[in-house]
């Protein structure tokens, strides 16, 4: 065995104040417990010079308070506060082998032995580094590190379908509750389509008619957690497992209690809890026999209330404005009586029926997903000790030649995700000419690896492939629409939304995502403006550079009047774009050459 100090050194890079960045600045407070990772920061220091600077691969983890486990693997470089450890693997050692070494239980058992302080323990620097490192090959250390890393891909998977079904359900709800543009009789929104609102005095604004006002203890089953004793809290998993309000975020469990406790206070699957501490905390849980801590909130449904959903997102606002007027040297607290103050809004039984339906879907859906998420980590941390510690070995089979030899030649996940990422950044469809001049940009322009053997040929509207031919006309994930002026448009079929999403997701597929996604920015240009028109001569003058290997107009018109056309009666494409036009493209396809 060796120790961590032959492995790692503490990073002493820093970098100016100026150039941190919400999205990668990195402090206790951002590093999420129980090995959760980061999410971005709510603010940046208001002082200081220089700060701690780390760079991609680079482990961190929290120093203070070392039994939160708090631990990232870096996926880019950024800045973070003094209170933050950075560890650099050394060269010839693989850094996610070394990062889920750091990744165990006993590596935080071990901070804390060394730990110094009691409200507020740090642990030693020198100390953390005699932690003991298993002494395997390097190529073993990347089958390991692999193992354990397809585990966690799986459950960064899930995480993104279930921030994509919040994000549907929240459409939903801002369109129908928010907006009120709920689907009238005849299919149409119904306050954008004139339907009658009357004015609520509790809530001071209009809502629709027949619409009602409740309290949220008279709609929803509320209960607030009993007053366990810290004095019986243990980590050996005796007795009742606890939820407290630093458990609520991240849907785990720190502690158990054998105190008797009565069932009311047990929680259900999909159960609302808010933290009325600190930071009003609000999540959906999704596990089993766990009982609520006293400082924390359940609402639950009734058999004839609106959903949990629903609810939530109804009294979130409130909740929300309540915790950022607290100031900020004092605790915020959520009373009783703010509680019973909230007041939530019920359509008319139709309605709040077929919403009650969708939400409650989603909401299935995603208890589901995090109960897959449970399973998939309780799997790799029942892993990892047993393969640091040679009990369980990595078997390496070989590869399926036949699959490398003779590949299934498609492209159905990548035209259907160029689709929907479109859908997503515009609110537009399109049909087979826009699909095959992007895929087009994204193998001459975005330089595509997957589509590097893709051929494009010369057609009269663009560049035209017969494989993404094919990949739209039999896509699994896609079906056909005609709009009301007649244009036929591809749209995701709804069943396949969530494969798709998922497919997106998978790490050896974002490469592909961010170029299509970095596409759909360039078509919003100025000078492209999404307008097909300009597309086809980004396409068109795109293709001359590249086949004449010049950028000179003279060239480019010429070889534009040898492009025959079948449009508005259009000879060439020198035709039906201008020299000045040309030119323009001419020199933003060369600017863009040059980023």
């Amino acid at each position: 065995m060796n120790k961590l100090n032959d492995a790692v050194t503490y990073v002493k890079e820093r970098m100016p104040r100026e150039e941190l960045k919400l999205e990668t600045y990195i402090t206790t407070d951002n590093l999420k417990q129980n090995k959760g990772g980061k999410e971005n920061a709510i603010s940046l220091p208001p002082s200081g010079n220089t700060f701690p600077a780390y760079s991609k691969n680079d482990i961190l983890i929290g120093n203070i308070r070392p039994y939160l486990r708090k631990i990232w693997f870096a996926d880019s470089s950024g800045g973070h506060s003094a209170d933050v450890l950075n560890l650099r693997v050394n060269k010839g050692i693989c850094p996610r082998f070394i990062y889920y070494n750091c990744f165990q239980n006993e590596f935080f058992d071990h901070m804390m032995k060394g730990s110094k302080g009691s409200k507020m323990p740090r642990g030693d620097k020198n100390q953390i580094l005699t932690f003991p490192i298993p002494d395997y090959s390097y190529n073993y250390q990347q089958q390991i590190a692999k193992v354990l890393s397809d585990l966690d891909n799986k459950i960064e998977v899930n995480i993104k379908i279930n921030m994509e079904l919040e994000a549907m359900a929240k459409l939903i709800y801002d369109y129908w509750f928010v907006q009120f543009d709920f689907p009238n009789k005849n299919g149409k929104p119904y306050k954008s389509s004139g339907g009658k609102m009357v004015y609520n005095k509790e809530l001071k604004l209009v809502i629709p008619e027949g619409w009602e006002v409740k309290p949220l203890t008279e709609e929803m089953d509320l209960q607030y957690g009993f007053p366990f004793s810290t004095k019986l809290f243990n980590e050996e998993e005796n007795g009742v497992p606890v939820i407290r309000i630093r458990d609520i975020q991240n849907g785990s469990i720190s502690y158990h209690s054998t105190e008797d406790v009565d069932e009311k206070y047990r929680l259900n699957k999909g159960d609302v809890l808010v933290g009325m501490d600190g930071n009003f905390h609000i999540n959906y849980w999704n596990l089993e026999n766990c009982y609520l801590n006293q400082r924390c909130l359940r609402i639950r449904s009734k058999s004839n209330s609106i959903s949990e959903i629903q609810a939530r997102y109804m009294i979130e606002p409130f909740i929300k404005a309540r915790e950022k007027n607290v100031s900020r040297t004092t605790v915020g607290h959520l009373s009783a009586k703010d509680i019973n103050d909230l007041k939530i809004i019920v359509a008319h039984p139709e309605l709040q029926s077929k919403a009650n339906k969708l939400f409650n879907s989603i909401l299935k859906k995603i208890i589901s997903s995090r109960e897959e998420n449970q399973r998939l980590g309780e799997l790799r941390d029942w892993l990892l000790p047993m393969l640091m510690n040679g009990q369980i070995k990595v078997v390496q089979t070989e590869k399926d030649t036949l699959k490398e030899l003779f590949p299934d030649v498609n492209l159905y996940a990548e035209v259907a995700a160029l689709q929907f990422l479109d859908k997503k950044a515009n609110s537009l469809s399109h049909g087979k000419t826009y699909i095959q001049k992007a895929m087009s940009h994204l193998k001459d322009i975005k330089r595509e690896k997957r589509l590097k053997h893709i051929e494009f040929e010369e057609y009269h509207w663009g560049m035209f492939s017969k494989t993404v031919a094919k990949s739209i006309d039999s896509n699994p994930f896609l079906y056909q629409e005609t709009t009301p002026n007649g244009k036929k448009v591809y749209k995701v079929k709804a069943n396949k939304m969530k494969e798709l999403i998922t497919w997106m997701a998978l790490q050896e597929n974002q490469g592909f995502v961010k170029s299509v996604e970095e596409l759909i920015a360039l078509y919003q240009e100025p000078l492209i403006g999404n307008d097909i028109d300009r597309i086809e001569l980004l396409n068109t003058v795109h293709r001359c550079m590249t086949k004449l290997n010049s950028d000179k107009l003279v060239d480019i018109r010429k070889e534009m009047q040898e492009w025959p056309m079948k449009e508005n009666s259009y000879k060439n494409k020198a035709e039906k774009f201008t020299e000045n036009e040309t030119l323009h493209m001419i020199g933003f396809i060369k600017e863009l050459l040059v980023k």
